[in-house]
């Protein structure tokens, strides 16, 4: 007869159990204080992962934080593509008169 997960499952804690029972050395509350310590553990690696996933979506909606030894990107003020321009010229384009 095939068994099912939750069958596979709980024969698994079963043992478990009984690992700790029959241990002489170990006492009840050794045995509470490793089910906290396992419970914690999985607690902690899931904040973890949330914690991932999280800082993920809020770059994905655009609060990227910015990286601070990242070399600034340098802004360039040559005006060269626009040097030939005059303030009379500009003067005539606001007038209407461009020639």
């Amino acid at each position: 007869m095939e068994t099912t997960y939750e069958q596979q499952r709980f024969e698994r804690l079963q043992s478990c159990i009984e690992d700790y029972l029959m241990d002489q050395k170990v006492s009840p509350t050794q045995v509470y204080d490793d089910i906290i310590k396992c419970v914690d553990e999985w607690l902690a690696y899931h904040r973890n992962e949330m914690n991932k996933a999280c800082h993920l979506k809020e770059m994905l909606m655009g609060h990227r934080m910015i990286e601070l030894d990242e070399e600034p990107v340098e802004k360039s003020n040559e005006y060269s593509y626009a040097a030939h321009i005059t303030m009379s010229d500009i003067a005539k384009f606001h007038r209407g008169n461009s020639q």
